[in-house]
């Protein structure tokens, strides 16, 4: 497994039952328990994506990605020396060491050392699948220097605002606007429109309404019922040039 690729997504929750409900009937996701704490979230098709557990106390619901790491032990030492801050080391069992992390600005991470290959993370864009995780930050530029030098990404504007971010484009970074530094995650979604009249029959709320983007697709940012924000992109065929 090469470092760099976004390869799993937990949900932290403060209602575990509630976010159960809520994601199993918006896109159709299988959450088995793995363990007393931790439930693993399939896709349609059966395959891992990430998986839930309850929020500590005082802790927000929010979702994590995940990033690949050959080496977690100079990862994590890359993260120190480069003004990040690590909250804890773990290793799981048949599964890998990961850490989980702040960079400069604030906005939390993780990053692991698989035991195994995952193979190839699906993208395909007919499927409620997560297929971006985006940095909402207060120093883009920063953000985007500081998750170069840990992971070796080959950053690359795209328009005045936004930064693309490794070799194979698998999220991006953008000026926050006052929120506070965090990660946002798209599913793909076959219908916007209707994604977010089922989000707000589910008890979620829309935190930014359907909204098209210009070669790219038509997407809208909720809160889950338990505050966790997420995003749907519909994608569009992108115009040749």
């Amino acid at each position: 497994m090469s470092t760099g690729k976004f390869c799993w997504f937990d949900l932290m929750s403060t209602d575990i039952a509630a976010a159960r409900t809520f994601y199993t009937e918006l896109f159709g996701w299988d959450i088995r328990d793995h363990s007393t704490e931790y439930g693993m979230i399939h896709d349609r098709a059966g395959r891992p994506l990430g998986g839930m557990m309850a929020a500590k106390p005082g802790q927000p619901s929010a979702w994590l990605p995940y990033i690949t790491t050959d080496d977690i032990t100079e990862t994590v030492r890359r993260i120190r020396e480069l003004g990040g801050m690590v909250f804890m080391e773990h290793e799981a069992a048949n599964v890998g060491k990961f850490a989980i992390y702040a960079d400069p600005q604030g906005a939390v991470l993780a990053t692991i050392q698989l035991e195994r290959d995952m193979g190839a993370y699906p993208r395909e864009k007919g499927e409620n699948h997560i297929c971006w995780s985006e940095l909402m930050t207060s120093d883009p530029a920063a953000a985007a220097a500081f998750h170069a030098g840990v992971f070796g990404w080959k950053n690359e504007s795209w328009g005045p605002e936004y930064i693309l971010i490794g070799d194979e484009h698998a999220g991006g970074i953008v000026a926050g606007h006052g929120a506070p530094p965090h990660w946002l995650i798209y599913v793909n979604s076959p219908d916007t429109d209707a994604t977010v009249a089922r989000v707000l029959a589910l008890g979620g709320k829309v935190l930014l309404p359907a909204t098209d983007m210009a070669n790219v697709g038509r997407f809208a940012v909720f809160a889950d019922p338990t505050g966790g924000a997420f995003a749907v992109m519909q994608s569009v065929a992108r115009a040749a040039g």
